[in-house]
Parts: C-alpha cells; sequence; structure tokens
C-alpha cells in the first residue's frame, strides 16, 4: 500500500533522531569509561597518597615523563573509542538501504527499487558514454550534457503528468497595456455607467445590509434604499412647490400676530428694572 510524502518524511525524521540519540548515549558511556578508567588509573599510580597526605609529592609524580605519556595515551585511547562510536552509529543507517526500504515501502513492492538499480546502471553506463564521446567532439559537450540532464530527470520521475502550458488567470489578472485599457475606457461610456449604477440600485431594493457589508461601501450608499416613488416624493418635498394664495394669507397673518404678542409683551416689562438699569 502506498504510503504519503508526509509520512515518509515524518518516519525518516523519527529514524534520524534515534540515530542521534543513539550516539550521544554511546559517546556519554565511553566517556565516562575513560574518565574512570584514567582515575583508576592515577589511583593505581599513587598508592600512598592518602596515608602521607603530602601535595607536593603528589604535584611532582604528576609532572612525571611517565604519568604524562600515560596521560596521553589514555586520552588517544578516548578520542579514538568516540570516534569508531560515531562512525559505527552513521553506517548503521546507510543511504543505500534506508532508500531501498523508502521505495519499497512507498511503492508496496520491491519492483521500484529493481526500476531504480537499473535506471542507476543506465545512467552510468551512458555517461561513460557521453564522457569518451566529449573528449572525441569537444565542440558538443554542452548540448550532449543538457540532453543527458534531461532525460536523467524524466527517467527519474516515476509518474510523468503533462503539465499545463499556461496557468489558469484569476480575477482581475491581465496584463494592463495601453490597448487594454482604451478599451475598458470605450467600453464603460457616460451612458453605461449610468446604467450599471441605476441597475445596481434596483437590486439592492429591500435588502438589509450588513454592518461588514457597509465597511467595504460608500458612505452614500449605506443608508436606507428606498424605490422610485419614493425617492420621487423626497425629491418634491426636497424641492417644495409653490403655495396657494390661502396658504399664503394665514402665513401672514401668524407671523403679524406673532409680532404683535411680542410688542405687548415688551410694553408690560415694569419699570424698576428700567431705574435700577
Amino acid at each position: 500500500m502506498p504510503c504519503s510524502k508526509y509520512m515518509l518524511s515524518k518516519r525518516r525524521f523519527k529514524e534520524r533522531i534515534r540515530s542521534i540519540a543513539a550516539c550521544f548515549t554511546l559517546s556519554f558511556v565511553f566517556l565516562s569509561y575513560c574518565l574512570l578508567l584514567s582515575g583508576l588509573m592515577i589511583k593505581s599510580a599513587f598508592p600512598g597518597r592518602k596515608e602521607c597526605g603530602c601535595a607536593s609529592s603528589f604535584s611532582e609524580s604528576y609532572h612525571q615523563p611517565e604519568m604524562r605519556k600515560m596521560r596521553t595515551q589514555t586520552l588517544l585511547q578516548s578520542i579514538f573509542a568516540i570516534s569508531s562510536v560515531f562512525v559505527g552509529v552513521r553506517s548503521t543507517v546507510s543511504p543505500k538501504n534506508d532508500d531501498r526500504d523508502w521505495l519499497t515501502l512507498a511503492t508496496g513492492s520491491s519492483s521500484g527499487v529493481q526500476e531504480v538499480q537499473a535506471s542507476s546502471a543506465r545512467h552510468q553506463s551512458s555517461s561513460s558514454h557521453v564522457q569518451q564521446h566529449h573528449q572525441q567532439h569537444p565542440q558538443e559537450a554542452p548540448m550532449q550534457q543538457a540532453s543527458t540532464m534531461t532525460q536523467r530527470n524524466e527517467d527519474n520521475m516515476p509518474n510523468k503528468k503533462p503539465c499545463k502550458s499556461t496557468l489558469p488567470r484569476g480575477r482581475g489578472q491581465y496584463t494592463r497595456t495601453y490597448e487594454t485599457i482604451e478599451k475598458h475606457r470605450a467600453y464603460w461610456t457616460p451612458e453605461k455607467r449610468m446604467k450599471q449604477r441605476e441597475t445596481s440600485r434596483r437590486l439592492r431594493i429591500g435588502k438589509v445590509l450588513s454592518e461588514e457589508s457597509k465597511k467595504d461601501m460608500k458612505p452614500k450608499k449605506t443608508g436606507r434604499i428606498v424605490s422610485d416613488a419614493t425617492r420621487e416624493k423626497m425629491r418634491k418635498a426636497h424641492l417644495g412647490h409653490k403655495p396657494s394664495e390661502a396658504t399664503i394669507q394665514k402665513i401672514r397673518e401668524t407671523k403679524k400676530r406673532t409680532r404683535e404678542q411680542r410688542e405687548r409683551k415688551s410694553d408690560k416689562q415694569p419699570p424698576d428694572k428700567e431705574a435700577k438699569g
């Protein structure tokens, strides 16, 4: 059963983590072993150090050539042991076996491994033939190398699918040249713009606008949408109409009565305020 690329990469990552953890564990064990061995060697070299209790004798013996040689030998042994641990852990996860396991896991059979091995052998033979041909004809080397690289890439692809020549263009993705700009300007005439504006207004009649939609609209379009009859009434009320003669006479009488009331009210004011002022 073929596995996905994500599962393969996840499993390979886990294998790498395990190998690194094993490497660090073994190196720590060997390092502690080397330190313990060096401590035992130093203790055996100075058997009477605790009984005498003298630090000067220990320092003098520490700098002797025999002890220096022993310390150098112990250090080299520890370095060799740690390097051998690293090499051993590195060789446990070999790339060839790893790739073979991944191919078997991905394809579900060992046929994929055989195909890859056959293609690698074919590439090696073709590369040796190309090198001999390049030595005989050096001027054709770049073209032959490019063709072999493309052929090698095509052979390595397991599932070859024909790619699309052009990507699908999204909304509003077009080349803005002078010709296209003039074409759009010629299409959107003033009459066309007015008709489109009226059509969009009719489509919005009776619809409840949300706060999110109001943010994307112009301020003058966020108000209440009304029909044509209501808009005509609003226009007439805004412009006004010529009142009749009776209405004009009532307005005159009202203004005259208001003026007389103000005059009488001003005459009734007490004279104390004038004296005080």
